[in-house]
């Protein structure tokens, strides 16, 4: 792609812990032009314009903690409003960008002035680790964020650091074998992390570790829905704690036919039969 991304790529490859993030986080800071005529190469070579094109903002791999349930996305959302209050934080200084990434329920909310919509959702898929009651307590509204920060329990990690209105970066993965490349290997970094749960949504995100990433785990194939929203789910435990779930479509936001519960259930057979 160019020497920005092959470096980026390069970094996620030496990925081993929380440290290797920040700095990571870093080395973006020291590079805002970079950044830009980046952005501005892939949206012209993909072609993406209005609300999926990939915009110049402080990028974004992962936020929140990253040791309990990590949930997988395709890339950061953008909303003028918002981004504009948030791009301005980090900017101020790397650690203002560390702060707001890796302490977002508790800073961002703070920054740009009210609490995301898409989060106050995604939040309540703590459910699937273990003793989360017991760890991290009733859902109920706004606590929700406090808990969130205060236990790092809950982080978000994306396949493309950029971000976009729309997901427009998912359907061409197949067409450009650096961005294919970017998204396996943001996975495997996710996967060294070590989170007790990589929770991927997104039905790129699980072609990719169910056959790209660990082909050779003992994995454990189902479906949700029915019907034309039938959906894949896999099910493996990889390394001496991390739990892999992976689920082949968006389902923080995009329609689908089945319930949070049904998830849980096939999880929960999917670890019965382990």
């Amino acid at each position: 792609m160019n020497s920005f991304m092959d470096d980026y790529i390069a970094k996620l490859r030496g990925i081993e812990q929380e440290g290797d993030i920040k700095d990571l986080y870093r080395w973006f800071w020291d590079r805002p032009e970079q950044i830009q005529s980046t952005v501005e190469e892939i949206n012209r070579t993909l072609s993406l314009s209005g609300e999926v094109q990939l915009q110049p903002d402080m990028p974004c791999l992962a936020i929140g903690g990253l040791k309990g349930i990590l949930l997988v996305n395709a890339n950061p959302g953008w909303r003028e409003d918002l981004n504009h209050l948030e791009d301005s934080y980090c900017r101020r200084s790397k650690d203002a960008y560390i702060d707001l990434m890796l302490n977002f329920f508790e800073r961002h909310p703070e920054v740009v002035g009210e609490r995301v919509t898409w989060w106050n959702s995604a939040l309540s898929w703590v459910r699937l680790l273990d003793d989360w009651e017991l760890r991290f307590g009733a859902l109920d509204g706004k606590k929700k964020w406090a808990k969130a920060h205060q236990s790092k329990l809950v982080g978000g990690w994306e396949l493309v650091p950029f971000h976009s209105s729309k997901d427009g970066v998912s359907g061409l993965m197949g067409k450009a074998p650096w961005l294919r490349t970017c998204a396996i290997e943001s996975l495997r970094a996710a996967i060294r992390i070590g989170p007790e749960v990589l929770f991927v949504v997104s039905k790129k995100g699980w072609q990719f570790v169910r056959f790209d990433v660990l082909p050779e785990a003992r994995w454990q194939d189902g479906t949700v829905g029915s019907g034309r929203m039938e959906t894949n789910i896999s099910y493996a435990k990889v390394g001496r704690q991390t739990e892999i779930i992976a689920i082949g479509r968006q389902i923080f936001s995009a329609p689908r036919n089945f319930t949070n519960q049904d998830v849980l259930s096939r999880v929960n057979e999917f670890r019965d039969e382990a």
